[in-house]
């Protein structure tokens, strides 16, 4: 059984009184007896606020005679403590100074109890001022007759404050116990590796958090039986372990991965989830993988770790996209190898396990616009979104278009989850005219991607409208559009200067040349709608727009694509009409041989948001010039 006996004493009344130690007997006992936290039997457990000195010992008596083996036993006093001439004294209520040893209670009475009691571990926590007199003490318990011999109970005690020392309290508790608590929530880490912590480790953390606050935390223990398991480890999974072994684990003993990447991959693991990257979590995992990439199956292995570890930490995320762009994030720091057998195997599992929750959040979607048709909107509303609702808008689409792929195979998903795109497709576009605006160069492989899915579905009507509404916007801004690192002041004065046409004279906040405005034309091109589109290029008139065709698809997954052809055009000057944009802009070697690279494509240009998949705009060609 898990005992706890937490003790606090804010009231006294031959002593100033505390303003914080009940708070903190009442913080450690709702959080060890909690079953997630400290699992101590609650229904045994007891919480004693500002008592005297006997209803202090009857509390114990009555814990220790429970009548049932105790496993743990852990004692917990807040409040006024000071060394007698033989024993530290916790001081009750009723306690008199000048008459310690019949007034207070006495923490070498304390051990003989719990020595008698034969608890397995016991653990004593006092935050009071000169609590590391206690030392004093602990000449009761070291008796080879007591303990030290294999099997003794263990013990540990953790005093506040150094012997000289106060200990610092205010309305909010006490500085060490808030410490203390911190560690047992996680707020701290203490350590990831084992399922629970022991009092001396968390003991150590507390100490080297307060060095320098006029208080010095003091931990001994000892401990012959075995780990003691003062409370779960809050940072504790197993997809830890998982993690950890993949980065220990090699099938050639000659490769490590060094220090600093597996520092890298620790530190974005257990980053915030509200400020995960894709860019920063591909650049990251791409780098530990290169450092091991003549070990093709210890590649594959660690990527499909990384991943799955980092979806279970963030399983709590409100962000419906995050898991999506963790496999698409991990599809693309595989691009490199994705050829390789092993790789192409883990690729090929985590592809599956992309297309599935695409078409589980096309599923829920659809649920949610048909209660609240704005369901696509935040909550705030107003100003931002005039700006960031049509990059969500494209990139949601551009996300949900992969649940119409299929990892293993050529062939398009089933008409039922085409049908289910289209149908969120036709529901934004009559829902959300606005949010289908031009205002980022982030936009670009979305388009892409949302084209590319409904031209494959025969879904052209739906391309067509999408591409008329940006046109429509790009015409309305001279296609200045917002540069992709544009931050939240400089969205907010991109969206004034658009809206009082100035944007001329904020040339900074525009991105030039423009390879959104290629996108639209070369689809427009594509989709044939250039008899229209060639009659509003005149708007355009001086604006350069541009398109980075890479030279393999393998790189790109790379954070910066070593080498490619830029093919520039400035319109009124080599660009009159989109004809002028030319045939296919690649060749047959630079095509795909399966739908799994084609996903390992797209995942890379939707999470980087930097590039656009021009190969794959070339397949809607009718006919491929060689």
């Amino acid at each position: 059984m898990r005992l706890l006996l937490a003790i606090g004493c804010d009231k006294y009344d031959y002593t100033s009184p505390l303003i914080g130690a009940e708070l903190d007997a009442t913080r450690i006992f709702e959080r060890l007896t909690s079953p997630a936290i400290g699992a101590y039997n609650v229904e045994h457990s007891r919480l004693v606020l500002s008592p005297n000195s006997d209803e202090i010992r009857y509390a114990l008596r009555d814990l220790l005679l429970v009548g049932e083996p105790i496993e743990e036993l852990t004692i917990y006093f807040a409040g006024h403590g000071c060394i007698g001439p033989a024993s530290f004294y916790m001081a009750s209520r009723d306690t008199r100074l000048d008459a310690l040893s019949m007034t207070a209670f006495s923490l070498s009475d304390a051990l003989r109890a719990v020595v008698e009691s034969r608890a397995i571990h016991t653990n004593i926590i006092i935050d009071a001022c000169e609590s590391g007199g206690l030392i004093e003490d602990l000449n009761v318990i070291l008796k080879g007759s007591l303990i030290g011999e294999a099997g003794s109970p263990g013990i540990t005690l953790f005093a506040a404050s150094a012997s000289n020392e106060d200990a610092a309290e205010s309305p909010a508790g006490g500085l060490a116990t808030s410490t203390l608590i911190d560690c047992i929530d996680g707020k701290i880490a203490v350590r990831d590796d084992i399922p629970t912590l022991e009092l001396v480790e968390i003991g150590r953390i507390v100490g080297n958090i307060l060095a320098g606050a006029q208080q010095t935390p003091i931990v001994w223990g000892l401990n012959l039986h075995g780990a003691s398991r003062f409370c779960a480890n809050p940072l504790y999974s197993q997809h830890d372990t998982d993690l950890r072994l993949a980065l220990t684990t090699s099938t050639t003993s000659s490769l490590s991965i060094s220090g600093e990447a597996a520092t890298s991959l620790w530190r974005l693991y257990y980053s915030n989830p509200e400020e995960w990257r894709s860019a920063d979590y591909i650049g990251t995992l791409r780098a530990a993988l290169c450092s091991i990439e003549a070990d093709q199956e210890r590649v594959g292995d660690l990527a499909y770790r990384f991943c799955m570890s980092t979806l279970a930490r963030f399983a709590s995320s409100d962000d419906a996209l995050l898991p999506i762009r963790i496999y698409a994030g991990t599809l693309c720091a595989l691009l490199k190898w994705m050829s390789q057998q092993s790789v192409e195997a883990v690729s090929s599992r985590l592809a599956g396990l992309l297309i599935e929750s695409c078409r589980s959040i096309c599923s829920q979607l659809l649920v949610d616009l048909e209660s609240d048709e704005y369901a696509l909107l935040h909550g705030s509303g107003g100003l931002p979104d005039l700006f960031y609702l049509p990059i969500r808008t494209l990139e949601t689409l551009g996300w949900l278009s992969l649940s119409l792929y299929e990892s293993e195979s050529q062939e398009l998903a089933d008409s039922a989850s085409s049908s289910q795109y289209i149908s969120i497709c036709r529901r934004l576009l009559d829902t959300y005219p606005g949010g289908f605006s031009a205002v980022s160069e982030a936009q670009a492989p979305s388009l892409a991607a949302i084209v590319l899915a409904t031209e494959a579905v025969g879904a052209r009507d739906i391309s067509e409208e999408i591409l008329g509404y940006l046109m429509r916007s790009s015409i309305d801004c001279r296609a200045m559009f917002a540069d992709t690192a544009i931050d939240g002041k400089g969205a907010f004065r991109y969206i004034y200067a658009r809206a009082s046409d100035q944007l001329d004279e904020s040339l900074e906040l525009s991105s030039n040349p423009t390879e959104l405005l290629t996108v639209i034309l070369r689809l427009g091109q594509i989709l044939e709608i250039d008899h229209i589109f060639d009659q509003e290029l005149w708007s355009f008139d001086d604006r350069s727009c541009l398109a980075f065709v890479a030279d393999s698809l393998y790189e790109f997954g790379d954070r910066t694509i070593p080498s490619g052809n830029n093919k520039i055009w400035k319109i009124g000057e080599n660009l009159f009409r989109l004809s002028d944009l030319g045939g296919t802009w690649t060749h047959r070697s630079q095509r795909l041989k399966s739908s799994l690279e084609r996903i390992g494509i797209l995942c890379s240009c939707l999470a980087l948001q930097d590039r656009v998949p021009w190969q794959l705009i070339d397949d809607l060609w009718p006919s491929i010039e060689t």
